[in-house]
């Protein structure tokens, strides 16, 4: 019955660990390292100049790994990332620290071509559903589906219509991610899409309307693996906005903290697969306690009342 038991609590101890976090992910446009502006003149470095009309991708399928390893799933299957909106809510996820998120660029097939085995025809979908008619649209008849990316822009002969679309055309990103702790339970995730670079070795101003899968839609898709074109923004940040947070560090082996919560009675550690490291009753304002000089990666920091309650959180990395 005790080991019963023992199985039990090391199955639950995860949840036990890593609270709901309300969990935001903003993709901000950038073209040449700036924030992305239409009408406003840019400057390839191909040499082309022009102004951009719109500029809208999908992205689905939003897989976050945290923890260890531990895999948590987006709410909804599909997001529509525009200029002037491109942060969403992925959902309360059950985590403490974000490691990586994985992503499509597009529409899976599943939900993209007749046949699929969770299509809809787009009239089925509510006005506010991302698979919904948009304008610019971002659909182009059943037989084709839906198109992952659109660009469009210049003026007169030198106007330009890019618009991926068929099946197959998907991208799958993977990336390394650093969040930033904006609340005790809200975690942002901020990355960039390069537009510049989602068009390197496309002349934009010669193509005209380009519709399909022709070679330059499927350069333009390939560049999504080749030109590095999502990263993790430069402004990303594992540090807690909050004001009142304690401040706990550590160096040479040991643990050093202040500013501990009101009320708290110990702290405790954990590594990433949930095991106690250390623990200590004896607590002053201003204190140290001696860790596992051996460990390395990521540290869980629990600050308890006496009833055992958590009243913070930290997550510490060390190299």
């Amino acid at each position: 019955m005790k080991k019963n038991t023992l199985i039990i609590t090391l199955l639950m101890l995860p949840s036990l660990l890593f609270g709901q976090k309300n969990v935001f992910l903003n993709i901000e446009p950038v073209f040449n390292a700036g924030p992305l502006e239409l009408g406003v003149e840019l400057s390839h470095n191909n040499g082309e100049v022009y102004a951009l009309d719109h500029f809208d991708y999908y992205v689905s399928d939003i897989l976050i790994t945290h923890d260890g390893g531990q895999v948590s799933t987006a709410t909804d299957m599909v997001y529509l990332f525009e200029p002037n909106n491109h942060s969403f809510y992925l959902g309360a996820l059950n985590l403490d620290i974000i490691e990586q998120i994985e992503f499509t660029v597009g529409i899976p097939d599943r939900l993209n071509v007749q046949g699929g085995s969770e299509a809809l025809d787009i009239s089925a979908y509510p006005e506010e559903h991302p698979l919904s008619f948009q304008s610019p649209s971002m659909y182009w008849g059943w037989s084709f589906g839906y198109m992952p990316m659109i660009i469009g822009g210049g003026e007169g002969s030198n106007a330009f219509e890019l618009h991926s679309v068929g099946a197959h055309l998907q991208r799958q990103v993977v990336l390394p991610v650093v969040q930033t702790n904006v609340s005790a339970s809200q975690v942002e995730l901020v990355l960039q899409c390069h537009v510049d670079r989602w068009v390197n070795g496309i002349e934009l101003l010669t193509i005209g309307a380009a519709h399909g899968a022709t070679p330059v839609n499927i350069t333009a898709m390939d560049n999504v693996m080749t030109e590095d074109v999502f990263t993790l923004s430069p402004f990303a940040s594992l540090a807690s906005n909050s004001a009142e947070a304690p401040h706990i560090y550590v160096k040479n082996g040991k643990l050093y903290y202040s500013g501990l919560p009101a009320g708290t009675a110990e702290i405790c550690t954990y590594d990433q697969l949930g095991r106690n490291l250390s623990s200590t009753h004896s607590l002053s304002a201003n204190g140290v306690m001696n860790l596992d000089t051996h460990h390395a990666g990521v540290l869980f920091v629990f600050c308890r009342d006496i009833y055992g309650g958590v009243l913070e959180k930290q997550t510490i990395f060390i190299p």
